[in-house]
């Protein structure tokens, strides 16, 4: 279950740093 809420964090970085 850690390595789920690492990946939503590590998904969401990478979306900020998309737009």
């Amino acid at each position: 279950m850690y390595i789920i809420l690492k990946t939503s964090i590590s998904l969401r970085l990478f979306f900020k740093h998309s737009v």
